[in-house]
């Protein structure tokens, strides 16, 4: 598709860039392909010179050039060096470009990769196979993101991996999945425990009935995570019926990020690294506090746990959020 660009390419010394019109669309793959009649390495923008062909072939009789891939995020690109025999490619994330990296590319090479409807689902079938119908939907879907679609689906049963993870509170809240049916939601290979919880948080104008519905859907939803059989059914739980209870609720007060797994995340470290802590302990001792008010026993009595200032935070906060308290100014005995 790129031939004569390429072929100019490997004639010269200058920087091939890779583009696309969407994230996704295939510019790794491209690079990857290319880069299939070299030899890669991996070095530093700095370290280039140290990597040159031609000590390499003299050394070793190595017919193949030494190519490297870098991503334009990475590296400050006025100074990247490019005389030498080292292939260069740079994969640009970005799909609107500033004006200065125009310009810098004008004096090299560029691929700025476009797909049409037809070659983004003929590149889709290589991978996934679903309903003819539904593939254009489920680009769309996805806003063409081909890398995600590809790592997130395995003949649509199966989750690789989630690279959906990080876009998931924009997609909750885009004006997209509003209008979904029921099979669309199926058609969204994501984290759908992650935008579970993402709702599960979402309290505006959510009355208990509805809160109850969807703390038990999620509930649901773990009893099945693991069975391949029952995928669908955790998706309905996790995702489905948690969204459509709150769908009406969202059109001005954004879904936020969950408070679930930052503070998870945070405790479980938290015991992992104390783990000879029992935190009923730590809360017996607030608890004493509260009732006799006595500074230096609390002090004594923590101080024996040898706990840094902040790990005594967190279990403080803990057991306001368990509690229903404020304790966080016991800090400042500290």
């Amino acid at each position: 598709m790129y031939e004569n660009i390429i072929k100019k390419w490997e004639r010269d010394k200058k920087i091939l860039f890779l583009s696309g019109s969407k994230k996704g669309c295939g510019k790794k793959y491209v690079a990857d392909s290319i880069a299939k009649n070299y030899e890669i390495i991996k070095c530093k923008p700095e370290e280039l010179s140290n990597n040159d062909n031609i000590g390499i072939q003299c050394m070793f009789g190595s017919n193949k050039k030494k190519i490297i891939i870098f991503y334009l995020n990475d590296i400050i690109i006025n100074n990247l060096k490019y005389d030498n025999n080292i292939k260069i490619i740079v994969i640009i994330d970005d799909i609107i470009l500033s004006n200065k990296l125009v310009k810098i590319i004008k004096k090299h090479y560029h691929i700025n990769i476009k797909l049409t409807d037809t070659q983004n689902i003929n590149i889709l079938k290589q991978y996934i196979t679903i309903e003819p119908e539904n593939y254009l939907k489920l680009l769309v879907n996805y806003d063409y993101d081909l890398n995600a679609i590809i790592n997130n689906f395995y003949n649509n049963t199966e989750k690789i991996s989630d690279l959906f993870t990080n876009n998931s509170l924009e997609y909750i809240n885009s004006t997209k999945i509003k209008h979904f049916n029921i099979k669309d939601y199926f058609n969204v290979g994501c984290e759908y425990s992650l935008i579970g919880l993402h709702l599960l948080d979402y309290d505006k104008n959510i009355n208990i009935n509805s809160k109850e519905t969807i703390y038990q859907s999620i509930i649901n939803s773990e009893k099945t995570k693991l069975s391949k059989e029952l995928y669908n059914y955790t998706i309905l739980n996790s995702l489905v019926i948690p969204h459509k209870v709150i769908k009406q609720n969202i059109k001005k007060n954004k879904i936020k990020y969950t408070k679930y797994i930052s503070k998870s995340l945070i405790y479980i470290h938290m015991l992992n690294t104390n783990y000879d802590i029992n935190p009923e302990d730590i809360y017996t001792i607030i608890k004493t506090y509260n009732n006799d008010k006595n500074e230096t026993e609390f002090i004594n009595n923590i101080e024996q746990y040898k706990l840094s200032k902040k790990k005594l935070k967190y279990f403080i906060k803990l057991h306001d959020l368990i509690n229903q308290q404020n304790n966080i100014h016991l800090l400042k005995l500290f």
